[in-house]
């Protein structure tokens, strides 16, 4: 998983010399204060509810549910 500048990145690393980006979040544009994501903890995964959650210091924590089959 990497933070990106607007939203999220998702990654499956099972195959570290083969990642693929799996999932995305956008952020929503009217939440933003600053131009770039501050992580302000690691992000925690909820497997059994498909969830990644992750705090963003310029705005707020987000409750990301993967969907489409994303969760492998």
């Amino acid at each position: 998983m990497q933070l990106h500048p607007l939203g999220l990145r998702v990654f499956d690393i099972r195959d570290p010399y083969h990642p693929k980006e799996i999932a995305y979040f956008n952020m929503p544009v009217k939440t933003l204060r600053g131009t770039t994501s501050y992580a302000m903890s690691a992000a925690a995964f909820a497997p059994e509810r498909r969830e990644i959650w992750y705090s963003d210091g310029n705005s707020g924590f987000y409750n990301i549910h993967v969907t489409n089959d994303v969760w492998p």
